[in-house]
């Protein structure tokens, strides 16, 4: 067991200290696994104590780390029987290291980012949320990124650490209703009081608006070449804003024209003097 096979440095590496290197990683390898088996298994009995919805994937990354933990210190402490000590490969390695740093840099920073946004359950598939004035639905929620959809149908990947670093707002997750704005602008010459009239009486009329708030109606502004109103009127779902947005403009637009209320558009009067003009 003490025959010498070579030498390394001071450390000579005997048949005794390559068996003692190979039980150390086997014993990595049972120890790694029983790691992950037990992380794994705390975090799901915590979640079921505190009822709380466990994510398969969240519980797999602890799991992973905890067993990248103990192969780190398990090759460590086989290095170190045959005589190498990692302080000495971090220093002939440091400029490589340092390279690899910054080339893993983002990869462990999406990797940390999926873990804390799985973990806080602040964003989850299905969801629809506002990212960079971006509306997306979540579609997958992964290790490294995020997979959603636009408005327009589109298929994007998002890396986690953007969406952990940016203001995201969760639509589907505020308790409160949403609010949808239509402006419009009529002719100076139109009634006031028939103009607000129809207004209100129109958006009051729309059955899919909320009953936790009531539409309003303002006079805003006096344009160039009109009255702008803007009217405002709450819905309880947000993901039916777009076709509300468009059921509102039309309900608007066939109101005005059949009270006879011109909408304005721009327009500019020229006026001529007769005594001026070449004869």
């Amino acid at each position: 067991m003490a025959w010498p096979l070579f030498s390394m440095g001071q450390t000579q590496t005997t048949v005794g200290s390559l068996l003692a290197v190979v039980v150390v990683l086997v014993g990595t390898l049972f120890l790694s696994r029983y790691a992950h088996r037990a992380v794994s298994g705390y975090f799901q009995l915590v979640a079921s104590n505190d009822d709380i919805a466990v994510d398969d994937i969240a519980v797999s990354m602890y799991g992973s780390v905890a067993r990248i933990i103990v192969w780190f210190i398990g090759v460590e402490i086989a290095l170190h029987i045959l005589g190498i000590h990692l302080s000495t490969l971090f220093a002939a390695g440091g400029f490589f290291a340092l390279g690899a740093g910054f080339a893993l840099k983002n990869v462990v920073e999406n990797f940390i980012s999926g873990g804390i946004i799985r973990a806080e359950k602040t964003i989850q598939a299905g969801d629809l949320i506002i990212i960079e004035k971006q509306w997306l639905t979540v579609k997958h929620i992964g290790i490294r990124t995020i997979e959603a959809i636009t408005k327009k149908g589109v298929d994007i990947i998002i890396p986690n650490s953007i969406v952990a670093q940016s203001m995201v707002e969760n639509l589907t997750r505020r308790s409160h209703v949403y609010r949808i704005k239509a402006n419009v602008g009529v002719a100076y010459d139109s009634d006031r009081v028939q103009v607000r009239k129809t207004l209100e009486e129109t958006v009051n009329r729309l059955e899919w608006i909320s009953k936790q708030q009531a539409p309003t109606v303002h006079l805003v502004e006096f344009g160039d070449s009109s009255i702008n109103y803007d009217i405002n009127v709450w819905i309880d779902e947000v993901r039916e804003a777009r076709p509300r947005n468009s059921d509102l403009h039309e309900a608007i637009w066939q109101a005005l024209n059949e009270a006879g209320i011109v909408i304005a558009f721009p327009q500019l009067d020229v006026h001529l003097d007769k005594n001026e003009l070449p004869q």
